[in-house]
Parts: C-alpha cells; sequence; structure tokens
C-alpha cells in the first residue's frame, strides 16, 4: 500500500517558508545563510541514499541451520552479512574445504550502510 507524504510534506514546507521568510524580513544575510544550508543539506541527503553498488567476488559464508532451514550467511569485502540461498545450495557447498563462494550481488547503500541486496547468483547458480 502506497504511502502518502503530503500530510507531513505540506507542514514541513510551509514551516521552512516560513522560517526562511522571517529570517528573511530580520536579516538578508541570514535568509540566504539558511536557504544555502538547506540546499547544501538537501544535496548530501540525495547523493548519499540509495546508492547501487555491484559485487561480484569471492565472499566468505556460514552456514545456518534452524531446524529443517538452511540458508547461507555471506559477507562481502565490506563487511556486510546477508542472508541468501536455499537449502539444495546449502548442500552443495557444505562439503567444501574452501569458505569461500563466488557470489553476484547488488547492493544499495545509505550513507554507507547496507539498506537492501539482490543477489544474482551463488557459484554460477542463479537465485
Amino acid at each position: 500500500m502506497p504511502v502518502n507524504p503530503l500530510p507531513i510534506l505540506i507542514p514541513l514546507l510551509l514551516g521552512w517558508g516560513a522560517i526562511a521568510y522571517f529570517l528573511f524580513r530580520w536579516r538578508r544575510w541570514a535568509g540566504g545563510a539558511f536557504i544555502a544550508l538547506s540546499a547544501v543539506a538537501l544535496v548530501v541527503q540525495v547523493t548519499n541514499t540509495g546508492v547501487e553498488r555491484h559485487f561480484n567476488e569471492q565472499m566468505g559464508f556460514r552456514v545456518i541451520e534452524v531446524g529443517d532451514y538452511r540458508t547461507l550467511e555471506i559477507t562481502n569485502s565490506r563487511g556486510d552479512k546477508v542472508m541468501a540461498g536455499s537449502s539444495d545450495m546449502v548442500a552443495r557447498v557444505r562439503s567444501r574445504t574452501n569458505r569461500t563462494v563466488q557470489v553476484s550481488m547488488t547492493g544499495w547503500y545509505d550513507y554507507g550502510r547496507l539498506r537492501a541486496f539482490h543477489v544474482q547468483s551463488i557459484d554460477g547458480v542463479s537465485q
């Protein structure tokens, strides 16, 4: 279900506009500085959210088992841990002596923290 941002966005913009108006009326430089700092904050926000990074590398893994459920905990070169893989994939990699698998994935970052990921393949097997 989509979220309607207007109930929050309209009062926020009205408040921002009122602050800018009163700062311009009080001191023109204060209003200009407020608008400039707001623009800088907006640019920083936009450039640091939703950053997409593609990985195609050897990643360490650990088998996670809870009852009959089995999956892999994969750690990428940045130290981010993700859960991926099926029971069939676990059975395939369990007998390895090498504790790495070739993973192709895409990660989306907000301010350097992993927000979302999509694993395309593990050891050449599509997910």
